[in-house]
């Protein structure tokens, strides 16, 4: 594919067309000439410290063998910092349409997100360099199933486990979630970090997606309720080199009422999550 940008001083637009790669374990790739992304995004900088974005995206999949599909994403997102807090606000509107495998009819895509996240950076006035940090995250998910109109949001092409949790059990699709972040550095060189996520459906009807967009569970009828569960994160990060670190991680999830109710008998729902991470930069 291709990009194209222009920037000033307080303006940059970029603009793209890409085909993706198919990666075979033991063949060449090949580019997957059935889906096409394409958009432009917009960035302005009122003044250090408060920028203002705006996008347009089409992703265009012609696969008779899976859903075909044309989705259009229009947003905005606000990010700003001053005196120590912080904020974002981001929403997007998706429309297009999809026709279902083996010559099924059109359904209208209409669908949106919106996240919202606030915090204090106390590194100024505080030993340890504490920093605190609140967000929520809304997507839309299909309250209909059996009508002509698809209203679960497609995340696209999303950064796995970056906002709602290093489990990757909970994707940016039929989700609502409240999010709480603390980190303090202690030492120059280790940083802790603990995160906290409650997570519900925001449709009863439609599935739980994890954070690659796959449904991993559903219940039709919508009687397993919407609390999917909790999760926690904590991490520590070792700076062992200027250019090499290390992460040490635990994560917890205590499942909820819709998790519980779609497990087969006998069958926790609760998992555990122990992972090391050596990066080294070049």
């Amino acid at each position: 594919g291709g990009r194209a940008t222009v920037e000033t001083e307080r303006f940059e637009v970029s603009g793209w067309y890409v085909l993706p790669r198919v990666i075979e374990d033991n063949a060449s790739s090949e580019t997957d000439d059935d889906t096409n992304f394409s958009g432009l995004y917009g960035t302005y900088r009122l003044r250090p410290g408060f920028l203002f974005d705006g996008y347009a995206l089409r992703l265009d999949r012609n696969d008779r063998s899976a859903n075909d599909k044309t989705i259009w994403t229009v947003g905005g997102r606000h990010a700003g910092r001053a005196s120590g807090v912080f904020w974002e606000l981001e929403s997007a509107f998706q429309f297009g349409e999809q026709r279902e495998a083996a010559g099924g009819a059109d359904q209208d895509v209409r669908a949106g997100m919106l996240t919202a996240g606030l915090g204090y950076d106390f590194a100024e006035r505080l030993p340890w360099r504490p920093r605190l940090a609140f967000a929520y995250d809304f997507a839309t998910g299909d309250r209909n199933p059996d009508d002509n109109e698809i209203n679960t949001f497609d995340q696209l092409f999303p950064l796995a486990h970056v906002y709602l949790g290093f489990m990757d059990l909970v994707g940016r699709r039929n989700i609502e979630a409240l999010s709480l972040r603390f980190s303090v550095r202690p030492h120059p060189r280790l940083r802790l970090a603990v995160a906290g996520h409650q997570f519900w459906l925001q449709s009863n009807k439609d599935a739980l997606y994890n954070a690659g967009g796959a449904p991993i569970r559903r219940d039709p009828s919508g009687d397993s309720g919407d609390n999917v569960g909790q999760e926690l994160d904590v991490t520590a990060t070792f700076a062992l080199l200027d250019r090499v670190d290390l992460l040490l991680g635990y994560s917890r999830f205590w499942a909820g009422d819709f998790v519980d109710a779609t497990n087969p008998p006998g069958v926790s729902g609760n998992a555990d999550f122990f992972y090391t991470q050596l990066r080294a930069r070049f």
